[in-house]
């Protein structure tokens, strides 16, 4: 079409979007057809086709998506960044530490179809020991990257930055506090970020980032930094949970019975697991939460994204 052109969507602002084109950074305006739907509204990561009034005309076939269900009582997804390659799971070495809040990131993470790494923060503060957190989390890794890191230190960025190729794209996904933002301005080599330090009395983090926005790297590749999620829902009843918990999965298989409900049935596998501790009650009861959660979503119409 005459005067459109391509452009990717850098971040998000209260009236318009932030965008590249081939003529350097512009605003685009989102017109009143993409601001009632949720799921295609414009977000940080696509790609779209601006038209000449510099109007999203529309959105280009997203490669990845990382979406959730919006907060509150709405069934709305929320889509918080597209055509990314990595997903960063953030959480720091402190009281705010919690291996199944971890679980349910790494799910919807893993729904994105995007890599996935786990990012431990703050490590110089030494208030959780390294060897102590990967422990909890044996069970529950399977195979992705575990990365160690200090802002203040430099520990585990080299190891970080690595992984972004300059073609890449990738994004920080945690709760508030956590040290995304100071991941951020590390990887930028400048301040672009605001941080805070945590609140002294519970180890919980302030809202710092107020909106997804994303930088340039030095050298090549992208990154996206993106407030801090206090609760994580799972978008719909499409996600998959088998990749996270293919031990539970396993085991489910050779139950006597194959309507085994694993409570109080004999020949139950998973019950002979909790017994002889090769299983643990917290692992399975996070799967039964989650499993009940996208088997309730599943009965709703799902919406294509």
């Amino acid at each position: 079409m005459e005067g459109c052109q391509p452009a990717r969507i850098l971040a998000e602002q209260r009236d318009y979007l932030e965008v590249i084109t081939s003529n350097g950074p512009e605003r685009a305006e989102v017109t009143g057809r993409f601001r009632k739907n949720g799921e295609m509204r414009p977000t940080v990561g696509d790609w779209v086709v601006l038209d000449a009034n510099g109007q999203i005309e529309s959105i280009l076939p997203r490669r990845t998506c990382l979406r959730r269900k919006a907060a509150g009582e709405t069934e709305e997804i929320q889509i918080l960044a597209t055509n990314v390659d990595w997903v960063f799971i953030t959480t720091s070495l402190n009281k705010d530490f919690n291996p199944r809040r971890i679980e349910r990131f790494l799910v919807a993470a893993r729904d994105s179809m995007a890599k996935v790494a786990l990012v431990f923060t703050k490590a110089d503060l030494g208030l959780l020991d390294i060897e102590e957190a990967k422990a909890q989390l044996e069970d529950r890794l399977s195979d992705i990257e575990l990365i160690t890191t200090s802002s203040r230190t430099g520990e585990g960025l080299a190891v970080l930055r690595s992984l972004i190729r300059p073609t890449e794209t990738a994004v920080f996904l945690g709760t508030s506090g956590v040290g995304k933002s100071s991941l951020v301005n590390s990887l930028l080599q400048v301040e672009k970020q605001v941080v805070s330090e945590t609140r002294s009395d519970d180890d919980k983090g302030r809202h710092t980032t107020t909106g997804r926005t994303s930088f340039l790297i030095p050298g090549g590749g992208v990154i996206i930094d993106s407030p801090g999620i206090r609760e994580l829902q799972l978008a719909d009843g499409t996600v998959k949970i088998e990749e996270e918990f293919g031990d539970i999965e396993s085991l489910s298989l050779h139950c006597k019975f194959t309507n085994c409900r694993h409570e109080n049935e004999k020949g139950c596998a998973i019950r002979a697991a909790l017994v002889d501790q090769s299983l643990s009650s917290d692992r399975l009861e996070s799967y039964r939460k989650l499993k009940s959660e996208i088997e309730a979503k599943a009965k709703r119409k799902p919406r294509p994204y």
